[in-house]
Parts: C-alpha cells; structure tokens; sequence
C-alpha cells in the first residue's frame, strides 16, 4: 500500500473501537514509513463526533503508539497529546 492509498484508507475512518484494527494499522503506518505514524496519531487524536471514547481507552491508543515508534519528535508532540485527547480539541466532522 502506498502513503497516499494509506492515507484515503484511514481518514475518518479509524477502527477505534476495535483494538486489533487499530493496532494493524499503526504496524501497516511502520511499514510504509516516512511520516505514516503520525497520520495514524493525527486519527488517534481526532476523534470524529460520531465517536465516543473515554480518556483512558484514547490514552491507550496514544501509548501502544509512542512504544511501537520510536521518533525524535515524539519528544515535541507529547506534551500536546494528553491535552488534545481530554478537550478534543481536534475533532472530525
């Protein structure tokens, strides 16, 4: 799968509520490299309103996230992450 094909397969459609799904998909994000995690971290933070997920399940997102990718930017996004989970700042029509 290429980034772009990536990209249309998980935009506003992130499996949140099924673990394996999600879990698939940030390895598939490894895989295909370049900055793939961080549109899976984009989704993982931006919930859209049909969604429903209490703090604790969206943090644990967030974490299976930063163990499997390791990136020096992680150290500049996760001051921001728990921020954006609790308020969903970020929110998808």
């Amino acid at each position: 799968m290429t980034y772009q094909e990536f990209y249309a397969h998980i935009d506003c459609r992130f499996p949140y509520h099924d673990t394996a799904a999600w879990q698939q998909l940030i390895a598939q994000s490894l895989e295909i490299g370049g900055d793939a995690p961080f549109l899976v971290l984009h989704e993982i933070c931006r919930l859209p309103t049909s969604v429903t997920l209490n703090l604790e399940q969206h943090l644990a997102m967030y974490a299976y996230w930063k163990v499997a990718f390791s990136h020096p930017m992680q150290d500049i996004v996760e001051p921001r992450i728990i921020p954006v989970c609790s308020s969903k700042q970020l929110v998808c029509c």
